[in-house]
């Protein structure tokens, strides 16, 4: 049995949320002879259940179960059943890089370590961020220390990015204390001090997770009291180890010092967050602590608001603590810093320091170097890296003012190779940081930092000389008066971040990576030996590939972790691989290594197309050299593109002749009805081949007017007289990426590296003075005053509705009312992207745009439905009209506990809630909640929402029937249906229209709970009248409408049950909810009967001639249904096709159906791109039980997931998957949430192995 190297000691209470990606980030460890213990401390939701799941997969995982304990009863639980040589804890929120367990042991097994500490990053749902703890305990680029040489090392204080030598462990009786929270604190500074010798591994080998809102963990919850006592706590134990073994005094002065900065600053801050009475409470406590045990001298070397922070706190003045501490935050990095002797005086306000109190040497001390790489390039052998580096508030006017080096630093070994680096002038900073304007306290910050800049050179030949292997960080040093500080190569531009794979260089086997790593850490991965591939071509069926050396298999891979073997038959260095065995996504080339795929790599980059009628086969060596393969289904292809400023042209081939004569080029859109033509040209056979060429205009106003900023893939139609066909179009020889650039949009056209496809991208260009948030400051500041001096304009009108991300809601049903009844009012529509959709005549305005501020400061109206940007100041005469977005069944506002964590935030809100003049509201529940909830005094308009104007304005026989034909259900059955319910009958719409009015009625006058109920007897007794009437009709109508009858059935049995259900809420807290729930179950008894009494075999007419051939678009007759129908299936081995009947879809004989050959000539031959819509109906409802979101914003995927699951329950789909992909977990928890509130979703878990793990949800519907 091998030895065990490292037990991972998990401890697991209710953390469903986030477990599987933490034990997955395990199994991914490129370590072997793991043993991963998960400590389940009692868990209450589904956490038990993935743990077993792991157990049950993996061999070495463990699980043990226990009664709650605690986070350290169960760290020291694990600890019991570890057989490792070393141990290391895992929190079961967090994840590890795959390497990080292999760098850990590795170094400890060279430098005989008892412990080893690798580096930390945090992160969100969002991104990546520095761990400030870690950053100071790391700032020191060292190897083997030891916490009295190295005293940085006290704020290393967190359990879990330790690797620790067991026997070490158990020597020195090391455990968790339990039942407290910071029970990390008291075990790893005497770990520290104990061990023999500590290394330090500067790669981060632990993301720590910070949870968002209200699964915030214990920890995050600094506010409260519980958590600050158990702070000083555990401070008091290793208050107790010092007394008892350390005797360096250089160590105990660190201790005090840490404990001000960190540990107790900590609850210090939360004064801006508390009353007065807890602020206070707070800092009494703090002080007796401090009393205690701390020199009083150590404040006077803390940094300048610290140091006054605890001179007020130990005076107990709670105000001026409150002004420091909201001063830090609103303005202290914005500080400007002069030399004055040997000292560097902030120019703080006068309120807040003055004189020689304002010294800032010390919190330069502390501060990190601000820095960014905006430029990498390589010039031959050589890499060229440029960016800036400087300390925050002292300027740099010119490139001698710093001194910088550079070396490259190997992760492994610690081996440092010196670089070429030259000190250069930089407009980027200057830029970002040159001028600073603070619209609050009306502030100009000025800096110099042109001469900030750094060019390093990275010599690929002197690598290749030096045999370098491993991965490296480029350690930057900065010098500059009495300040030497390191740091590593960090900060990215965020367009050269998504480049940087690209910029790889692969010659002679010797590959050098670049790569964006946690906390944007710049890093350098080389490898001397790597496998190439140096021929390729395609002989028949097969592809012949010549590698450098010999394998034992190949895999397809997608990255390091996810591969499957790629079916080749090999010899020595020959592969041979058949075309039908290559995947149809694209992956690339790799071998196996460890737990590793390692890509095969190319020297020269190049793309290989071949074809035949059936398969395309892609082979292409990309930007990173890695070898990618893709086998798909024949598309037509674009052999050529020609662009010149706005006009595009395209060369299309189609290898399927099919004798068409027309194509059009186009998108679709989810807010559009109609497909955005963009272009179209006829058809021309040559030999074997289709061409066509089609050009456009990017300023043509019907392709570009509601082109909002989206990827979008382009599709070809092509047609003759007889049928239409819809393909995608790929890439052929060679790739493009086409752009075009107006002032305010950027267009492209893209062959997408992932999927070979061609997509059209539209991106929103920032305009020239609102293009950042410096130019915003300086025309809110300077630009807003004067045009709100310019006259109103009475007839002008401000729309938006949820922070001009929609198009939606009460803003646009008033908006739509007004642009029709109203027309010489200007409407302006206030929105993110103006190219957003809108009906009718309104004027479309970027939000926050120039133009948005000169109607924002003459416009007379304005609607909204949450509130406007702060930059919107009220003129005198203006009249802000706020309708609200929602039904308020839990808190809002200012009720809302958290919601406004600070004083000023809460006023921030009130001030712009009292910019309201009317409120409308649903009821007079909600009127009751607007004094608490927006602090408002002004007029309350109780008409309920404009939104739900529609549903009684479209209760009328004209709109049913617009909708029904929309639907596409057949005249003749429309009018059967509409038999079941007589005229003293409600429609659907009628049953929504009685809800809405109960609704209202309920909310306004509860006393009235007995007319309700004798309203719902009244509804009873009708829907039992209806009953008798469909059971006297059945015969007749359910042969002709049988499914039909069902939909409407189920559709009133859902508003009754859901009827019910409201006026249960409505009526809580009355004394009838008894009452109404017997009405409910009454109602549902009599509309089950109905239900069960409709179902009756229809009479089967025999069809006249089965058809001999169909074609996808035949018109066909559906004999057993009585239905015509349009043939979207070829007929299956077992005769079937489906079959699309208006809304229904269905699998029916071909031995049932008729072809209508004259409608089906007619359809046929009037089809055309003007009927885009109704093709797009059928598209729709051919429903795929999957769904890919990835690449899509949260409101982007919002918006397709909604229409989706709407689509996929019409079509009766029992489980549908949603791929999210895993990222950051914020687009999965999203559409869990969306999930969460959909009324035709049953159940949604995450996938299981194999359907895609915790990149899906899989969704059951009711």
């Amino acid at each position: 049995m091998r030895e065990i190297k490292v037990s991972v000691i998990i401890p697991i209470y209710n953390v469903e949320e986030y477990l599987e990606e933490c034990l997955q980030s395990v199994v991914d460890q490129t370590l072997e002879d793991l043993q991963v213990i998960m400590v389940d401390d009692g868990s209450l939701d589904g956490s038990t259940d993935i743990a077993k799941k792991f157990a049950s997969r993996y061999d070495h995982f463990e699980y043990v179960r226990q009664v709650n304990g605690g986070l350290g009863n169960a760290r020291n639980t694990g600890v019991k059943y570890a057989k490792g040589k070393y141990i290391i804890f895992l929190d079961s929120d967090d994840i590890v890089p795959d390497d990080a367990y292999e760098k850990m042991y590795l170094a400890a097994e060279k430098n005989h370590s008892e412990m080893v500490v690798g580096s930390v990053a945090r992160f969100n749902s969002k991104k990546d961020h520095v761990s400030n703890l870690h950053e100071i305990a790391f700032r020191k680029y060292i190897d083997k220390t030891h916490i009295t040489d190295n005293t940085d090392l006290i704020y290393d204080t967190t359990s879990w990015n330790k690797l620790i030598l067991k026997e070490f462990w158990d020597r020195n009786h090391f455990e968790f204390p339990e039942r407290i929270l910071y029970e990390d604190i008291p075990v790893t500074i005497p770990m520290h001090y104990l061990a023999n010798n500590v290394t330090m591994v500067q790669d981060v080998c632990y993301r720590w997770r910070i949870r968002d809102g209200a699964n915030k963990s214990i920890t995050q919850r600094a506010d409260d009291f519980t958590n600050m006592r158990d702070r000083i706590t555990v401070l008091r134990m290793v208050d107790k180890f010092f007394e008892e073994n350390v005797k360096e005094q250089e160590l105990w002065d660190a201790k005090y010092y840490k404990w001000l900065y960190i540990d107790l600053m900590i609850y210090v801050n939360n004064c801006i967050y508390l009353s007065d009475n807890r602020t206070l409470e707070m800092m009494k406590i703090i002080k007796d602590y401090i009393e205690e045990t701390i020199p009083l001298e150590t404040i006077d070397k803390l940094p300048v608001l610290y140091r006054e922070k605890y001179v007020a706190l130990m005076n107990l003045d709670e105000k001026r603590l409150v002004k420091l501490r909201q001063y830090e935050v609103d303005n202290y990095k914005n500080l400007k810093i002069v030399k004055k002797g040997n000292k560097y005086i902030g120019k703080f306000p006068k309120a807040i320091v003055t004189g020689d109190k304002a010294d800032m040497t010390e919190a330069l001390d502390q501060w990190r170097l601000t820095q960014l790489i905006y430029d990498v390039a390589w010039q031959k052998e050589q890499c060229v890296i440029e960016g800036y580096v400087f300390l925050r508030g002292l300027s740099v006017p010119n490139v001698n003012v710093q001194k910088l080096s550079a070396h490259l630093v190997c992760l492994s070994t610690g081996e440092k190779i010196p670089l070429e680096i030259q000190s250069i002038k930089s407009q980027y900073a200057q830029k970002k940081f040159g001028l600073k304007i603070d619209n609050e306290t009306k502030q100009i910050h000025l800096a110099n930092y042109k001469g900030c800049g750094y060019r390093i050179i990275l010599d690929a030949a002197k690598i290749r000389e030096l045999k370098l292997d491993g991965e490296y960080h480029i350690l930057l040093t900065y010098e500059r008066d009495r300040w030497k500080k390191e740091t590593i190569l960090r900060g990215i531009l965020k367009s050269l971040g998504n480049k940087l794979d690209k910029k790889t260089y692969f010659k002679d086997h010797m590959l050098i990576e670049l790569s964006k790593s946690y906390r944007y850490d710049f890093k350098v991965k080389i490898s001397q030996k790597n496998i190439e591939l140096n021929d390729m071509k395609l002989d028949g069926d097969q592809l012949r590939l010549k590698l450098s050396e010999k394998v034992d298999a190949l895999y397809e891979a997608k990255d390091a972790h996810n591969a499957e073997i790629l079916k080749a038959a090999i010899t020595q260095e020959d592969v041979s691989v058949d075309i039908s065995d290559i995947p149809e996504n694209k992956r690339y080339i790799a071998v196996k290594k460890g737990n590793l795929f390692i890509p095969v790599y190319k020297e020269k980059k190049k793309r290989i197309f071949v074809e035949n009628q059936k398969n395309q086969l892609v082979e292409e060596t990309s930007g990173n050299h890695r070898c990618y393969l893709l086998n798909r289904k024949a598309v037509p292809v674009i052999r050529d593109v020609k662009q010149n400023e706005e006009q595009f042209s395209f060369e299309i081939i189609n290898k399927n002749i099919g004798n068409w004569q027309r194509a059009t080029l186009y998108v679709e859109d989810p807010i559009e009805e109609e497909k955005i033509i963009l272009g179209t040209g006829s058809v021309n056979q040559h030999g074997e081949e289709e061409k066509v060429v089609i050009s456009l205009s990017l300023k043509d106003e019907k392709i570009i007017k509601n082109l909002y900023a989206r990827r979008r893939q382009v599709f070809i139609l092509y047609e003759n007289n007889e049928q239409q066909k819809v393909c995608a179009l790929g890439g052929e020889h060679k790739v493009f990426d086409k752009k075009y650039y107006t002032k305010e949009r950027r267009y492209r056209f893209i062959i997408d590296p992932e999927d070979d496809f061609l997509y059209f991208t539209t991106l929103r260009v920032k305009e020239f003075l609102t293009r950042s948030a410096k130019k915003r400051a300086f025309v809110n500041r300077f630009l807003y005053p004067l045009l709100r001096l310019l006259p109103l304009k009475k007839k002008w009108i401000v729309f938006e509705s949820m922070w001009g991300s929609k198009f939606s809601c009460n803003p646009r049903y008033l908006y739509e009312y007004i642009d029709k009844n109203h027309p010489d009012y200007t409407c302006i529509w206030s929105l993110k992207d103006e190219c957003i959709p809108i009906t009718g005549n309104g004027v479309r305005v970027r939000r926050l745009s120039w133009k948005y501020l000169y109607y924002m400061a003459r416009a007379k109206y304005f609607v909204n439905n949450v509130n406007f940007a702060d930059s919107y100041e009220k003129r005198k005469g203006q009249i802000e009209v706020q309708t609200m977005h929602g039904t308020p069944l839990k808190t809002i506002g200012l009720d809302v506990p958290g919601d406004f964590p600070t004083k000023k935030s809460e006023k921030k809100y009130i001030r712009k809630c009292k910019r309201w003049d009317y409120l409308i509201v649903q009821s007079k529940f909600v009127a009751d909640l607007a004094p608490s909830a927006f602090k408002f005094e002004n007029t309350i308009m109780d008409t309920g929402y404009p939104r739900t104007d529609i549903l009684y304005s479209s209760n009328n026989e004209e709109e049913m029937g617009r909708l029904k034909e929309k639907l596409g259900l057949p005249k003749e059955i429309i009018d059967e249906a509409g038999k079941l319910v007589d005229s003293d009958s409600r429609s659907f719409e009628d049953v929504v229209t009685g809800l809405e009015d109960a609704r209202t009625a309920a909310e306004k006058e509860r006393e009235k709970a007995k007319k309700i109920r004798e309203e719902a007897e009244h509804f009873r007794d009708k829907m039992k009248a209806k009953n008798e009437r469909i059971d006297a009709a059945k015969d007749k109508i359910l042969r002709r409408a049988n499914e039909e009858a069902h939909e409407i059935i189920q559709k009133a049995k859902d508003t009754a049950d859901e009827s019910i259900r409201k006026y249960n809420k409505w009526m809580k807290g009355s004394g009838m909810t008894k009452e109404m729930e017997k009405e409910r179950a009454n109602l549902r008894k009599a509309l089950n009967e109905t239900e069960s009494e409709l179902t009756i075999e229809g009479t089967k007419k025999a069809p006249k001639k089965a058809p001999d051939k169909l074609q996808i678009g035949d018109i066909v007759m559906v004999h057993s249904m009585g239905i015509k129908g349009t043939v979207s299936t070829l007929p299956n081995s077992k005769g079937k096709c489906f079959v699309q009947m208006g809304i229904l879809r269905s699998e029916v004989s071909v031995s049932d159906l008729e072809l209508l050959e004259q409608e089906t000539k007619a359809a046929k031959k009037e089809a055309s791109i003007t009927h885009a819509r109704n093709m797009k109906m059928a598209k729709a409802m051919t429903i795929s039980p999957e769904i890919n979101l990835i690449g899509k914003t949260v409101d982007e995927a919002l918006f397709l997931l909604d229409k989706y699951l709407d689509d996929a329950y019409l079509a009766k789909l029992h489980q549908v998957t949603i791929i999210h992909g895993v990222g950051t977990g914020a687009l999965r928890n999203a559409v869990q949430n969306h999930c969460k509130k959909s009324k035709y979703v049953k159940s949604y878990r995450m996938g299981e192995y194999g359907e895609g793990g915790y990149g899906v949800t899989v969704v059951e519907f009711k």
